[in-house]
């Protein structure tokens, strides 16, 4: 009996102790702020995400150079080359695309440069 009192006592003395209410209604804390705290990482990584990777990348703006500087050439033949990329859900492809005529040149500039499709290794496949 003796210890049992004395262990009410610790317990007592515990929960008088405002960093002891802190440790325990941590987890409640915790627990209650989860929604925010995975609400706002979805926000910022959905930010990073929206982000045009393409104008940023070394690559796409080495390609974007090369592209400009290739095109410059090409149009006085009335040719225009743009780089373009075909995604699946699990499959992805890129391609130059060249348009030999000013009509096909018109259609070719207006296409996107990323966009959901088969390419054309599963054309003959379908």
């Amino acid at each position: 009996k003796q210890w049992m009192d004395r262990l009410r006592e610790v317990k007592a003395a515990a929960w008088r102790d405002p960093r002891e209410w802190l440790r325990a209604s941590w987890g409640v804390i915790v627990t209650c702020s989860l929604p925010f705290i995975l609400w706002a990482t979805g926000l910022v990584f959905g930010f990073i995400y929206l982000i045009p990777r393409a104008s940023v990348g070394p690559y796409q703006v080495q390609l974007k150079s090369w592209l400009d500087d290739f095109n410059e050439d090409l149009r006085p033949l009335g040719v225009h080359v743009k780089a373009q990329t075909i995604k699946t859900f699990t499959h992805e492809a890129s391609y130059l695309s060249f348009a030999l005529t000013p009509a096909e040149c018109e259609i070719l500039r207006g296409e996107p440069v990323i966009a959901p499709g088969h390419d054309m290794s599963l054309q003959g496949n379908r």
